[in-house]
């Protein structure tokens, strides 16, 4: 009588017109079950969406049980906007208390767009994230989804109450910035076109894109969705159950590759050392190690680096040629110990 994700709920049914006898099939396309059913699946969510309001009651139960609605909200979509209002996360505003979409929205600035949101294993993580600097900057809400289906469920959770949301970590990312923002955003585009080219020939094979940023305030790098692509979370989720391949009809195995983009932070003193080495007469070596250190560091962050042994040897080469530069300082000036 309801469907297979409200399984966790138990009661009896008095119905006086039901027929005493039903097979299987007839059970199933009987119009008075298909009645009741409706009726039983109203009741339940006017039910859930009451006990909502006590939040300490309603939290337990729904910490215990949100992968059946999160799973309800993906099979039925005749009941998507009743399942979004049940549904509850952490914020880098909540204080460790979970809010619900609504309340997110009532407490949104008044010309704010968007609903942040950015996915991840555990919110602590996420708080701590170059994606959502400028939003804290900025002092905007950010939404965190730590469940494994969030991922699944954003497929279908495009918009609510009219607000469409918004990963932190795409490409697309739109920021309320003021004119003078936009006019320094245009100016660090132009004088770092050469550098973003220089970066880009250098790990090209791991990024798609180099660009400036506008998201981070202290962090020098970060990776970005491109549209389409697999988000970092997901993609080390299908890694975890192995679903990141498959065999296509002709059996050859396949596997999913992240699209990313690269961007770079221009107010940040390595992204500017690096700009006036490559105006400069630096070695172009140790420039292009600085350059494959941060790329792999920025994917590190975003749970998308896959050969983690190469990042280590390039971790020892920067060290080594950090060594080796102190020593040699030290051996010129040796006063200044």
């Amino acid at each position: 009588l309801i469907p297979h994700y409200l399984n966790f709920i138990n009661g009896i049914v008095n119905a006086d017109n039901l027929p005493m006898i039903l097979s299987r099939v007839l059970f199933q396309s009987n119009t008075i079950l298909k009645a009741i059913r409706e009726i039983i699946v109203k009741s339940i969510f006017e039910m859930l969406e009451e006990f909502s309001k006590d939040y300490e009651g309603y939290i337990h139960f729904y910490l215990y049980f949100k992968e059946k609605l999160k799973t309800g909200f993906i099979n039925d979509s005749c009941n998507r906007w009743k399942f979004s209002k049940l549904f509850r996360y952490h914020t880098s505003k909540s204080d460790g208390t979970m809010i619900s979409l609504s309340d997110y929205v009532y407490r949104m600035k008044e010309q704010q767009q968007y609903i942040y949101y950015m996915t991840g294993h555990n919110w602590s993580d996420m708080e701590n994230s170059a994606y959502v600097e400028m939003l804290m900057k900025k002092d905007l809400e950010v939404i965190y989804m730590t469940d494994e289906i969030d991922e699944w469920c954003l497929e279908h959770l495009q918009d609510f109450d009219g607000k469409t949301l918004m990963a932190v970590n795409s490409v697309d990312l739109v920021l309320p910035q003021d004119d003078d923002e936009v006019q320094t955003f245009k100016q660090n585009e132009t004088s770092l076109k050469n550098l973003c080219s220089f970066i880009k020939d250098i790990v090209e094979e791991k990024v798609e894109e180099v660009v400036v940023s506008k998201r981070m305030v202290t962090r020098a790098a970060c990776i970005v969705t491109a549209r389409g692509a697999l988000s970092g979370n997901k993609k080390r989720i299908m890694n975890l159950k192995s679903l990141s391949e498959w065999h296509n009809s002709d059996g050859i195995r396949q596997t999913y590759t992240n699209k990313v983009i690269l961007e770079i932070n221009p107010s940040e003193s390595f992204i500017r050392k690096l700009q006036d080495q490559l105006n400069g007469d630096s070695c172009e070596l140790l420039m292009k190690v600085d350059v494959q250190t941060m790329c792999d560091s920025a994917m590190f962050d975003a749970g998308l680096l896959s050969d983690v042994h190469l990042f280590s040897e390039l971790l020892l080469k920067k060290m080594y040629a950090v060594v080796s530069n102190f020593n040699k300082e030290m051996n010129t000036k040796p006063d200044t110990l």
